[in-house]
């Protein structure tokens, strides 16, 4: 009973003036590291228990499907590689010059010096007018020709 009682030196203090017994604390602190390693240990060595079991147990995969890649659409590899060659080619287009057909002088501009050209020449005059028809002329003439098949 005399353990739990404070000694005369704590009560005239006001506060406890012994220290906690560090060697049972330690104690509980290394064997709750040795716990958790032993745990781990034991966790390690039956997940690969079961690893293996599992392997066992899987079929076994056919000889022919060996050679056999996934149907398409396969995934991309190095998508930055891919993106980087399609902007490269989009940019040969949008920026370079070639031949669409010799024979009436249809060329591919770079879009700045179309831009240029557009400003400096303007727009090409159309040959022919597109006659404007409104939807009730357009009724109308699929009317007339219904009434001549018949």
């Amino acid at each position: 009973m005399s353990e739990n009682m404070p000694d005369r030196l704590s009560l005239e203090a006001g506060y406890e003036t012994t220290d906690v017994r560090s060697k049972p604390l330690v104690l509980s602190a290394l064997a709750l590291a040795v716990a958790v390693g032993l745990v781990c240990i034991f966790l390690i060595w039956f997940s690969g228990l079961l690893e293996g079991r599992a392997e066992r147990h899987d079929p076994q995969l056919s000889p022919l499907i060996a050679n056999q890649s996934p149907p398409p659409p396969r995934l991309q590899e190095k998508p930055a590689n891919d993106l980087a060659r399609l902007r490269a080619a989009e940019d040969r287009a949008l920026n370079g010059y070639r031949w669409i057909d010799k024979e009436p002088g249809v060329v591919q501009l770079p879009v700045e010096r179309a831009i240029e050209l557009l400003l400096e020449e303007g727009l090409p005059e159309t040959k022919d007018e597109v006659p404007r028809v409104l939807p009730e002329e357009k009724e109308a003439a699929a009317d007339e020709r219904r009434e001549e098949e018949r």
